[in-house]
Parts: C-alpha cells; sequence; structure tokens
C-alpha cells in the first residue's frame, strides 16, 4: 500500500468532520477544555478549531486506521503543548502586561522610570478557572494515582511520556485513564443536567 494510501485525503476529513455527531464535538470540546488549563489566552473552542485548520490546510495527516476524535485529540494535544513551552521557555510572563506612563521617562536614558502590570487574563476567566481545578480536585481527592496523572498532564507530559514519568505499566496507565475519564463522565452529568 503506498504512503499516501495510509492517510485521509482532505476532502474525505472534511466530509468525515461534517459527520461528526454532537457527542462527538463535546468530548472533542472537553478534551480541550482540559488541555487549555495553564494557557491564559486559549479557549477550547479555539484549539478545536486550530487542530481542524491543521487537518483541512494539510498541516496535519489523518490516518485511515485511527479514530478521528483521538487524532483530533492528539493534534489538539500538540497546538496545546507547544503553547505550554512557549509560555515555560519564553522570555516573558504571559500573564502581566507592563505599560508606563508617557510622563514618567527618565530623560538621561530615554527609560520609563516605573513599569505597571496589567493581568491580562479576565476575572471571569481566572474563576472559572480555579472552580473547574477546585472541581477537578475534589473529584481525584481519593485517587492518588489519578491525581499523579492529572499532575503530568499539567506538566505537558502525555501518553508514554507521562507513563514512563509515572513509572506505571500499560495496563495500569490505561486503567487509570479509564478512571480518570469515568469521574469526568459523572461531573458532566451532575454539572449538565
Amino acid at each position: 500500500m503506498p504512503k499516501s494510501d495510509h492517510y485521509l485525503t482532505v476532502r474525505e476529513v472534511h466530509l468525515l468532520l461534517e459527520r461528526f455527531g454532537a457527542d462527538e464535538w463535546d468530548n472533542a470540546r472537553r478534551c480541550a477544555k482540559l488541555l487549555c488549563l495553564g494557557l491564559p489566552h486559549v479557549a477550547a473552542d479555539d484549539l478545536v478549531h486550530e487542530a481542524i485548520v491543521h487537518f483541512l490546510g494539510g498541516k496535519r495527516q489523518l490516518p485511515r486506521n485511527i479514530e478521528p476524535l483521538a487524532a483530533l485529540y492528539e493534534v489538539m494535544r500538540s497546538i496545546a503543548s507547544h503553547a505550554h513551552s512557549r509560555i515555560k521557555n519564553g522570555p516573558f510572563d504571559n500573564e502581566i502586561e507592563v505599560t508606563s506612563g508617557h510622563d514618567d521617562f527618565d530623560d538621561e536614558y530615554n527609560v520609563p522610570k516605573s513599569a505597571i502590570p496589567i493581568s491580562l487574563a479576565s476575572p471571569e476567566k481566572i474563576v472559572q478557572d480555579r472552580e473547574l481545578i477546585a472541581e477537578i480536585e475534589r473529584l481525584v481527592v481519593d485517587d492518588t494515582e489519578v491525581k499523579r496523572l492529572i499532575l503530568s498532564w499539567s506538566e505537558g507530559n502525555f501518553g508514554s511520556d507521562a507513563r514512563f514519568e509515572l513509572g506505571m505499566s500499560s495496563n495500569g496507565f490505561a486503567a487509570t485513564n479509564r478512571r480518570l475519564r469515568r469521574l469526568l463522565a459523572e461531573y458532566k452529568k451532575r454539572s449538565n443536567p
């Protein structure tokens, strides 16, 4: 089989995405919300949209033998991971904007005498993120392995990297993932009756 036969064409991806149901889009958004934690200016819908653009623009290819939602998740994870890396390794704190008053310049060096930090995250977004994190912490309070998995994810480790960091077997890692998914599904049912 030629290499090009291993992947869907852009047209096939477009048709596949058009057939996505409401449940599949809800799952994609739920995954995106989790991946966006710690990214101050990235909304879940924007992450989903960016992943779709990667597929439809030909930047990423969708293998024929992989579930479309799993492939979409991997692209979103990759985008979020790069964003986390840019924030972590960047020269600036992305949470703070520094401005200065126009009249507050040092004439000798032509630089501001003082700077005023301004948070770019909205108060609503900060409260929403804190409430979501607190709810997740309450959900997993009794499961140390799930807590460790979430912490590993928050540090940008996914898949085999997270499994290796946590020192889990493949079966143990899969079981922990399933427990977490069940907890999140139960939470979703309670919060969206």
